[in-house]
């Protein structure tokens, strides 16, 4: 990751001011624990709905915390909304299995059918979390540090895996 000199902000309000001034570039792992921090899914509308059906199956592997409309880049959730094309510090772009790009935001990658989805997650995942949310999060017994893996028991419909691959 990219060497910070910005001091951790305290507040997830704040993170989102220094991602937007392209102040803060770092993975965000180990900043703003007691929030709840969201990983960030772009998908085609073809393969929103059956993306959307996979997560109601699987809620401990894919919590669903908010989607957008398609073509919307705005999501809202706990009364915090954000436009997920530059609220990251940095995005990775697949394209037919293939990591593409890295970039610090989506503008050039968005596209008219896109649906994003916020995950929730107990940590934020390798490397970029979604530090979008303002509201604190629960925290369980279980969440010494740790990152819980999960592994889902449903296979994914074919036909979504084939929509992701544009």
């Amino acid at each position: 990751g990219t060497a910070m000199t910005v001091p951790a902000p305290a507040h997830p309000r704040d993170l989102r001011r220094l991602v937007a001034a392209g102040e803060w570039t770092a993975p965000t792992a180990g900043i703003l624990d007691d929030y709840q921090q969201a990983n960030l899914l772009v998908v085609p509308s073809a393969a929103a709905d059956d993306f959307a059906e996979y997560c109601r199956r699987n809620p401990e592997v894919c919590p669903l915390l908010a989607r957008t409309a398609p073509g919307n880049p705005e999501l809202t959730y706990d009364n915090c909304t954000v436009d997920i094309r530059t609220m990251l510090p940095r995005y990775r772009v697949w394209q037919h299995d293939t990591l593409v790009a890295e970039p610090t935001d989506l503008i050039a990658y968005w596209r008219d059918d896109a649906v994003a989805f916020a995950l929730g997650c107990s940590h934020t995942s390798p490397p970029y979390g979604a530090h979008m949310l303002a509201k604190p999060m629960r925290r369980s017994a279980s969440m010494s540090g740790w990152i819980r893996l999960r592994v889902a028991s449903i296979q994914p419909a074919r036909r979504l895996w084939r929509h992701w691959r544009y």
